[in-house]
């Protein structure tokens, strides 16, 4: 009787986690350079931006070598800055990093008096990084940060990042590789009607193959006969 109930705890255990992803925020690394793998995943980051420095744009093309499909798309304009001293220079960012970032203003969307932005991720995107900076050098801002993947499953968190040399890395991966990662969503929660700077960011992802017409029906019939299997075992339990 004890064995059969611990299998029957086990299989309905197992069933809750079917086909259920989950997305996972890492925000450990802090101000430190971008690690090489985040959630087993390995990284690899952005190429720089070739179009003239103070451009609009509307997104950002991932590294050629990412076998992902289309561009990071943003929810808005932002303004493109490379990070230096100098006037028209994006001043301070972290661990030594003189690349570019992309200025994300407060453009009063949805009648917000805070800055927010939403990344489109190029499709099959498992994991990817940014880091995230305030507008302003001296002051420490709040911001919330949220990852999707297409399937619906969502996480967020709250952290606060020093502007001046501060900027902080945001990690975000899938669990399920038939789950990729969506979306992000960065909402500044301090600092009313200035914006924030974000960049540096880092990918993996996988193309998923379209299937064939067969390859479809058979895995369409051994989904049925897993969910047959799982019904009947679930049954017994009940018995």
């Amino acid at each position: 009787m004890i064995r059969r109930t611990l299998i029957c705890t086990v299989v309905a255990l197992l069933s809750a986690l079917v086909l259920q992803a989950a997305v996972v925020i890492d925000t450990s690394i802090g101000s430190g350079p971008p690690p090489a793998s985040v959630g087993g995943y390995a990284m690899t980051g952005f190429p720089s931006d070739p179009r003239p420095l103070g451009s609009w744009v509307m997104d950002a093309s991932p590294p050629a070598s990412v076998p992902v499909v289309g561009s990071l798309a943003f929810s808005d304009p932002v303004q493109l800055y490379d990070v230096g001293p100098a006037v028209g220079q994006w001043n301070g960012w972290s661990h030594g990093y003189g690349g570019q970032v992309y200025w994300s203003p407060w453009t009063g969307a949805g009648g917000s008096s805070y800055a927010q932005l939403d990344l489109t991720l190029p499709a099959g995107t498992m994991a990817f990084y940014l880091y995230l900076e305030p507008e302003l050098a001296a002051a420490t801002w709040d911001f919330d940060v949220r990852g999707l993947t297409v399937g619906g499953e969502t996480m967020a968190t709250s952290l606060s990042i020093s502007g001046g040399g501060g900027a902080s890395f945001v990690g975000f991966y899938s669990t399920l590789s038939s789950d990729p990662l969506y979306s992000i969503s960065v909402s500044q929660k301090s600092e009313e009607y200035l914006g924030f700077g974000i960049g540096e960011f880092g990918i993996h992802g996988y193309v998923i193959p379209e299937p064939s017409a067969s390859a479809l029906l058979t895995g369409l019939g051994l989904l049925g006969a897993a969910l047959l299997r799982r019904a009947r075992k679930l049954s017994h339990c009940a018995d």
